[in-house]
């Protein structure tokens, strides 16, 4: 009997997590059309100081409106070739600056090659919103920090593969956090079990990236915690 009872409990937690998710159903996808005729209303108020390419301005407004902390900072998105879908960091001479005056960009890679991450523009808009939404939350941390603690940060997140990882989970804890979990999930699904990234790139997101279902586990834990 003693043997059986761990293979009884993994069930019950599994029809549990089951009746948890049944009850808890993903929101319908993000579209254009729930927002084309908010469109103005959203640059007027989360457009402040942001530099944002026409083709994506909508889902990065979207975006930005789930972190009304950032209304005020300058953020200018540009595309690059990058090794990752996208990336944000603090201008060159952040340093010399105070918090306010910082300025940050969102790195949006639009080159494929092999071990590229996989393009931006290829995800669905509500995953595109989800992605932003992750940048995002990283400028949110950033703003926060004093100059010291943000160089601190970028030497050990090139350093070390350990604190890489915790500080991107952490970064899609504060996505979810904002109520993007969902767009979240959406785009790492997207990469995860249908993009054409290579090998050698998913095997470094799943090393260092939550994947859809550990999201999802992670939505249901703060939905609960509301």
């Amino acid at each position: 009997m003693k043997l059986l009872f761990p293979y009884f409990f993994v069930l019950l937690c599994l029809y549990v997590f089951r009746l948890t998710a049944q009850e808890n159903p993903p929101p319908a996808p993000i579209t254009p059309g729930m927002y084309l005729d908010k469109q103005d209303e959203l640059k007027k108020e989360f457009g402040k100081n942001k530099i944002i390419p026409k083709e994506i301005e909508l889902q990065a407004l979207v975006a930005l409106s789930h972190f009304p902390q950032l209304k005020n900072t300058h953020i200018e998105f540009i595309y690059v070739c990058n090794k990752s879908t996208m990336s944000a960091r603090p201008s060159a001479g952040f340093v010399f600056r105070k918090k306010t005056q910082r300025k940050y960009f969102v790195f949006i890679n639009n080159v494929k090659k092999e071990h590229n991450g996989v393009l931006f523009r290829y995800s669905s808009f509500n995953a595109q919103v989800g992605c932003i939404g992750h940048e995002l939350a990283h400028i949110a941390d950033y703003i926060r920090k004093n100059s010291f603690q943000i160089l601190t940060v970028g030497a050990r997140y090139q350093l070390s593969v350990k604190f890489r990882s915790r500080y991107e989970k952490e970064t899609d804890i504060r996505t979810i956090e904002h109520e993007l979990g969902w767009q979240l999930y959406d785009f790492v699904d997207y990469v995860f079990n249908k993009s054409d990234a290579s090998g050698k790139y998913l095997a470094y997101k799943k090393k260092v990236y939550f994947s859809p279902d550990e999201i999802s586990s992670e939505i249901m834990k703060f939905n609960q915690a509301k």
